[in-house]
């Protein structure tokens, strides 16, 4: 059973042994729990981010010898300077100027340890624990500690600092699919907070709340339904408006006009169609899914249009669906479509 937390100092925390299990492994089940904990008290972000720094600080092996040695000397030097005796010219000012001297020098040894402290740990961020969250064949739902949500699509990673609400810029990695509702946070200053989510070759700097991110070693692409979104990629920088989707081609940012509940119905495992063409339904399939689709170009044919609901949790369900809906025969092999249009029964 887990401990009640809520009553621990930073001083408990480093005797706890779940915690330091935590610290020292970083394992999912670990991170899981101080992740629900810290937003079911986030009051106690700040005891916990103490405890966390001050553990990086004294369980850092990775830094050359040398180096620890010197901080180790200079530290010396000033305990050497706290215990030094003071020259005598009379008993009360030996006394006085004694205890002066000691308390100055412990002021010093502490702020020179804060001072390599916060070196150290910023030096070293990228070796601090993180949450990584995981869903392995099913849609998966979370929280993060700043209150943003976050829905992942079966598959799909996600990596974020636990103390992503104590910066000014909260980042997050996804690998995968991932729709994003981001929470509004401003600093201390009152400026709005920075929300940016990493992918492969682009970042996306969030200025509204709610959009979906592909982020696969065969396509990345950002779709906006609400707010608004800067991407960026190489120099190279497209504001996002609602109903626009944006992807990589010829490691160029390409902008086109989209429906956006037509990339989300993941969501609910259903796929919305409002009066839905099937040219905007093969767009679908070769931004979503990655398929390259040789179809042929009849308006006729890529005009019809159609409403309802289609099950997407099944590829061969959908493609099933579609081939009866606009009566054409769907042909696929890896990630190539070939689409081929049925001929009429011939009357008897």
């Amino acid at each position: 059973m887990r401990k009640d937390y809520t009553q621990y100092r930073v001083k408990d925390l480093l005797e706890d042994e779940d915690f330091l299990h935590w610290m020292k492994y970083n394992e999912e089940a670990s991170a899981q729990f101080w992740q629900s904990w810290l937003v079911q008290y986030p009051q106690k972000a700040e005891i916990l981010q103490q405890a966390r720094q001050l553990y990086n600080f004294l369980h850092l092996q990775q830094e050359p010898e040398s180096t620890r040695q010197d901080e180790l000397d200079v530290l010396q030097g000033i305990q050497e300077k706290i215990a030094a005796p003071q020259a005598p010219k009379s008993a009360k000012i030996r006394s006085l100027y004694g205890t002066l001297a000691r308390w100055a020098a412990i002021l010093v040894l502490m702020a020179g340890v804060s001072f390599y402290v916060y070196k150290t740990l910023n030096k070293h961020q990228e070796k601090a624990s993180w949450f990584t969250y995981q869903s392995e064949g099913t849609v998966r739902r979370l929280t993060l500690p700043d209150g943003t949500l976050i829905t992942l699509n079966k598959n799909s990673f996600c990596r974020y600092s636990p103390l992503l609400s104590e910066s000014d810029t909260r980042e997050v990695w996804i690998e995968g699919e991932a729709f994003l509702e981001v929470s509004h946070q401003t600093t201390k200053e009152g400026r709005r907070k920075a929300f940016v989510v990493h992918m492969q070759s682009m970042d996306v700097e969030v200025l509204g709340t709610r959009f979906n991110v592909i982020n696969a070693p065969a396509r990345q692409n950002v779709v906006l339904e609400k707010g608004s979104v800067r991407v960026n990629q190489k120099g190279q920088a497209i504001l996002l408006k609602p109903g626009e989707i944006i992807h990589i081609a010829d490691s160029r940012l390409i902008k086109n006009q989209v429906n956006p509940k037509l990339y989300t119905g993941w969501l609910n495992g259903t796929l919305q169609l409002e009066n839905t063409s099937l040219e905007e339904i093969l767009q679908l399939l070769e931004y979503k899914y990655g398929y390259s689709i040789d179809y042929p170009q009849q308006p006729s044919i890529l005009q019809q249009k159609m409403s309802g609901s289609l099950d997407v949790r099944s590829q061969q369900v959908l493609f099933h669906t579609l081939s009866l809906a606009y009566n054409i025969q769907i042909t696929h092999q890896d990630q190539h479509i070939i689409i081929t249009l049925e001929k009429p029964a011939s009357n008897p």
